[in-house]
């Protein structure tokens, strides 16, 4: 790339990172400007690569303050290894809810559907027992539809189905007596798994300066010299070590840069919490 652009790999470098920062840094100013007035976000940064573009993207977006925590590198995996297992089906289903409605074709799809799930939920590792199983009802009215929850067996009794029609029609926005159709029936079988609960580590005991492995020079800007920095092993900063950029964080997983005019530090859970200094 740097040869046919006539430039030095240092400076070709220095532009694809420098465009790939501002253009998710312009989609995020973007969302935060279609989200309306609200709080100052926190940038949850993850990925192997996410701590290292972090800082130029929060710049690019207005955000201040940072987080990256312990299990950033593989944060999306891990996260979703500890969610509770559960499968969802659907089947299609057009019947106008109310006093007439044709119970057994309910009975059936949801027999049906209960049926699979289990087998699939067996397959995960879970006796029928330890699986909890609910509706997921789309319904629809004047051409609209919402979603909506409901027990197992809301058909079987007239009080679960005017419950279920007095849901709707208040998603709906209906007068009192307009009919319902239930266009589709989900079921939802579900699960749990251990959760991870974060704990807290105690207060480091040697000062930050220990954790600089070294230094290297570092082309922080697309000319002119490279620049020292220090470089700090992640796996010896601890709870209430602090460091100010410029300077580069190394674990096994990642790399963080801090750049000048922003700070890192590490809270009571292990998080690096990296904030834009104020003036």
């Amino acid at each position: 790339m740097a040869e046919p652009l006539s430039l030095s790999v240092e400076e070709a470098a220095w532009l694809v990172k420098h465009t790939v920062e501002a253009d998710v840094g312009r989609e995020l100013a973007q969302l935060r400007r279609d989200m309306g007035p609200h709080p100052e976000p926190m940038l949850v940064v993850y990925g192997g690569a996410g701590p290292l573009h972090s800082c130029a993207i929060a710049e690019a977006s207005g955000i201040s303050t940072l987080v990256v925590t312990p299990f950033s590198a593989v944060f999306s995996a891990y996260s979703s290894s500890l969610m509770d297992v559960g499968h969802l089906y659907y089947r299609r289903l057009a019947l106008q809810l109310g006093e007439q409605t044709e119970v057994g074709n309910i009975d059936h799809a949801v027999q049906e559907l209960r049926a699979r799930a289990e087998v699939d939920m067996r397959g995960e590792g879970f006796s029928t027992e330890n699986v909890a199983f609910a509706l997921e009802l789309i319904v629809s009215a004047r051409g609209l539809e919402a979603k909506l929850a409901a027990p197992l067996d809301f058909h079987q009794s007239g009080a679960g189905m005017a419950a279920v029609l007095a849901k709707a029609a208040s998603l709906l926005a209906l007068d009192k007596g307009e009919p319902v159709t239930l266009c589709t029936l989900g079921l939802c079988a579900k699960a749990p798994v251990a959760h991870y609960l974060p704990r807290k580590v105690p207060a480091a005991t040697a000062t930050a300066g220990a954790a600089v492995r070294g230094q290297r020079q570092v082309q922080l800007h697309r000319s002119g010299p490279r620049v020292l920095l220090d470089v700090y092993d992640r796996a010896l900063l601890g709870n209430g070590h602090k460091l100010h950029g410029p300077a580069i964080v190394e674990s096994t997983q990642t790399t963080m840069v801090i750049p000048e005019g922003w700070s890192l530090r590490v809270d009571h859970y292990d998080n690096a919490l990296i904030e834009r200094s104020t003036p």
